[in-house]
C-alpha cells in the first residue's frame, strides 16, 4: 500500500502515450485514466526525465489537430535532457480533475515527465508562476538534490520530518533501504511523527514502518496493531481519506480478523464517533480480508448485522451507506456463495430494507433505499 502515493499533492498526473500519433479514440479513453508518477520512488526517477520546458510554438498538424513544440529550459533529473520535440496537445494530460486542458501559448512554462527509453509518457503541469517561484519545481529540485546525496545521510534522515509530504515520503522510502543509522533519538522521533494527526497519513505509516525496522520489531507486532487501533478510534481528523489507509493497514493483520470486525463494527454503530471515523470503518466492510463471500459465517455474519443496524442510525448518511453496503454484499454473495446460503442473506437484506423504507422520513434517503432494493431484486440472482 505504501507504494501507491497519490501524486495529487504535486499537481501532476502522467499519461502513457506512444511516440507516434495516437488516435482520437485512444486519447478520449486515456484521459479518463489516472496514471500516478511515483516521484517518491528512486526507480521512477531512474526511468524518467523530469524537466521544465518552454512552449516555442502552438499550431496544427496536417490533419488539423493541435500540436505543441517545446524545448527544455531546465533539467531537474540527472542525465542528458530530451530533445526539442513536437507532440499533439492531446498527448498531454493535466490531471484527473481537469475537464479541459489548459490553453497553451508560446513561452508558457511546463513541468513534464518523459520516459528515457521506449514508449514516451508525458505528464504536464502548466506553471502559473516563474519556475524559480513554483512550489512544485522547488519540491522536485529538493528531491533531485537528495538523490545526488547533497547533505549526505544527515539531510536524508532529517528531511523525513519535513512538512512537505512528498519530500518526507521520498526520504522515508530511501531510509528504509539503508542500514540502521546512528542518529540520536531517531526511533522515538519517528514514533512521535506517526502520532501526529496533522501529518500526511502515508508519512505516518511509513514512519511507523521505518521505526519498526530500526527497532528490529516485526511489521505485525502487537505494538503496531495497538497504535493503529488507537489512531483510528481517537482521531479528530475531518477528512476520512486520511483515515482509510490506517484501516487498510489494520486489515493486513490477518490473524486479527475477528478482532478487526468487532472493532470496526463498534466504531460504525456508535453514533458518538465522528463521521470520518465511521466512514473509514464501514468502508472496509466489503473487503475480502473481512467478509468472506464464498463462505460467509461468524465474522462475515457480524458485518452483515452491522450493515442492517446502519439502516436504523439517526444519521441519514449512515442509513444510506448501510443500504449501499447491503446491496453490494448481496450481489457478491449471489455470485460467489452457495445459493442456499446467499439466498438467506438476500432475504434478510430485502426485509430489513423494506422495514427501513416504511419508516424513513427523508425523501432523498428513501429514494436511494428504494433504488438499492430494486437493484438487489435485479442483480442478486444466485449463480447457476
Amino acid at each position: 500500500m505504501y507504494q501507491s502515493i497519490k501524486f495529487a499533492m504535486m499537481g501532476v498526473v502522467m499519461l502513457s502515450i506512444s511516440e507516434n500519433i495516437m488516435s482520437d479514440e485512444v486519447s478520449d479513453y486515456a484521459k479518463n485514466l489516472d496514471y500516478t508518477p511515483e516521484v517518491t520512488s528512486d526507480a521512477y526517477w531512474d526511468t524518467y526525465h523530469v524537466c521544465i520546458v518552454r512552449v516555442t510554438k502552438v499550431g496544427r498538424d496536417k490533419a488539423g489537430k493541435e500540436q505543441v513544440t517545446f524545448e527544455v529550459t531546465q533539467q531537474i533529473s540527472e542525465g542528458s535532457s530530451p530533445d526539442t520535440r513536437t507532440v499533439l496537445l492531446s498527448h498531454f494530460w493535466f490531471g484527473p480533475d481537469i475537464d479541459e486542458r489548459p490553453r497553451l501559448e508560446k513561452n508558457d512554462s511546463l513541468v513534464v515527465f518523459i520516459k528515457k527509453k521506449g514508449r514516451s509518457q508525458i505528464a504536464a503541469t502548466k506553471l502559473d508562476t516563474p519556475p524559480e517561484k513554483s512550489p512544485l519545481v522547488k519540491r522536485l529540485s529538493r528531491i533531485a538534490k537528495l538523490r545526488a546525496n547533497t547533505g549526505g545521510i544527515e539531510a536524508l534522515s532529517e528531511q523525513v520530518f519535513d512538512d512537505d509530504a512528498t519530500v518526507a515520503l521520498y526520504c522515508l522510502k530511501r531510509m528504509a533501504t539503508r542500514s540502521p543509522v546512528d542518529v540520536e533519538n531517531y526511533v522515538s522521533r519517528l514514533r512521535d511523527l506517526r502520532k501526529k494527526e496533522a501529518a500526511d497519513v502515508y508519512v505516518r505509516l511509513m514512519a511507523s514502518a521505518l521505526a519498526n525496522k530500526l527497532d528490529s520489531k516485526p511489521a505485525d507486532s502487537d505494538e503496531e496493531y495497538s497504535w493503529l487501533r488507537l489512531a483510528i478510534a481517537r482521531s479528530k481528523q475531518k477528512d476520512w481519506t486520511q483515515l482509510a489507509p490506517l484501516v487498510d493497514r489494520l486489515l493486513d493483520f490477518e490473524k486479527k480478523r475477528s478482532e478487526n470486525v468487532t472493532f470496526l463494527s463498534r466504531l460504525v454503530q456508535d453514533d458518538k464517533n465522528t463521521h470520518p471515523v465511521r466512514i473509514a470503518a464501514y468502508g472496509a466492510f466489503d473487503d475480502p480480508r473481512l467478509f468472506v463471500f464464498s463462505n460467509p459465517k461468524d465474522a462475515s455474519e457480524r458485518i452483515f448485522e452491522a450493515c442492517i443496524s446502519m439502516l436504523k442510525d439517526r444519521h441519514l448518511e449512515i442509513r444510506r451507506a448501510g443500504a449501499h453496503l447491503l446491496q453490494g454484499i448481496c450481489v457478491k454473495l449471489a455470485h460467489e456463495a452457495d445459493p442456499a446460503v446467499s439466498g438467506g442473506y438476500v432475504d434478510r437484506a430485502k426485509a430489513s430494507m423494506a422495514a427501513a423504507i416504511s419508516v424513513e422520513k427523508d425523501e432523498v434517503c428513501l429514494y436511494h433505499i428504494k433504488i438499492l432494493l430494486e437493484r438487489i431484486n435485479q442483480d442478486a440472482v444466485p449463480k447457476p
